[in-house]
């Protein structure tokens, strides 16, 4: 069954929860990851249009400040059209009670699911590291700071602000110049525990292997995942590609959907604009700390490319 989303236990937790304050918006294009002989014979085999015409359980295990409330507000206006669920909370009660087709969204890591009756389909998007866990930080700040509404942010959040001295003006450049020493007072441990750093999500929980600090173990199983058990992955980056692709993989839910009007309307009210933007320096710190995602992303976008163009949706 599927696995909610939670903190690792083990040491690479402590590397996200820096990220959490070490990330920001940037160029992404400052640390660019080679991918490697392996990764390209992967993708090299990635030639076929995979359609699903006709899906029952489609999973958006989604990942926050990735366009989850536009691709959620796709689906929703989709889904008065054509006459099927979009439904979360317990995955348990779902399955039981709805009957397909529908599509399953909530916030969880890849679950081991090779004995589900029937099969899933595993849909995502993802965002570029560094702008992902710096609109995390930023948001996670102005919530705990009561800048942002109360109804767009987490239940509890500790009272960071009473703790660390003009911590709603700390900006990404701040946080990385101080983060250790913040850390070490174990003050903001419960306070960035995001959705875990893109590898950690693919990768999942039910590997043993996920639980360890083998980075590189972890990006194989995740970059396996990625490929092997995912119809479609998308980023921010190319919203509008990415939503095309959707379409065409997933007639049943899209099909006739204005798709490039979602696009044009990516939008969230609880959104925040990464302002000020990192220092170079600091990018290229994060990129350091986080170049495994780096390189899992730059593979996602390469698997872009390939299903685009298998799909006849040329870039």
């Amino acid at each position: 069954e599927l696995v909610s989303m939670a903190r690792p236990t083990h040491h690479s937790a402590w590397l996200a929860l820096a990220c959490w304050l070490a990330l920001a918006g940037g160029d992404e294009r400052t640390a660019t990851p080679t991918l490697d002989a392996e990764d390209e014979a992967i993708l090299a085999r990635q030639t076929r249009c995979a359609v699903q015409a006709a899906p029952a359980r489609v999973v958006f295990n989604r990942i926050a400040r990735t366009a989850s409330t536009t691709m959620l507000t796709l689906m929703l206006s989709a889904a008065r059209r054509k006459g099927f669920r979009v439904v979360g909370g317990n995955w348990t009660a779902a399955r039981a009670s709805v009957p397909p087709p529908y599509i399953y969204e909530a916030p969880l890591w890849y679950g081991d699911v090779s004995s589900e009756e029937g099969g899933l389909t595993w849909i995502n998007m993802v965002r570029a590291p560094a702008k992902l866990f710096g609109s995390q930080y930023y948001y996670q700040r102005d919530c705990a700071c009561k800048i942002l509404p109360a109804s767009t942010c987490p239940r509890e959040l500790p009272n960071v602000a009473n703790v660390i001295p003009h911590f709603c003006q700390m900006t990404i450049d701040h946080a990385v110049a101080t983060w250790n020493a913040t850390f070490r007072a174990g003050v903001l441990k419960s306070f960035f525990p995001g959705p875990g750093i893109l590898v950690d999500v693919f990768c999942g929980t039910r590997d043993p292997t996920c639980h360890t600090d083998d980075m590189r173990a972890k990006y194989d199983i995740a970059r396996r995942r990625v490929a092997g058990d995912y119809l479609f992955i998308g980023s921010v980056e190319r919203l509008e590609e990415s939503m095309l692709l959707q379409q065409r993989l997933l007639p049943t839910f899209y099909e006739g959907v204005d798709v490039r009007a979602f696009a044009r309307l990516h939008a969230n009210p609880g959104a925040k604009q990464l302002d000020p933007k990192p220092s170079l320096s600091t990018i290229r710190e994060v990129q350091t700390a986080l170049q495994w995602d780096v390189k899992l992303y730059a593979f996602i976008d390469r698997l872009l490319d390939q299903r685009l163009r298998a799909c006849n949706l040329t870039r």
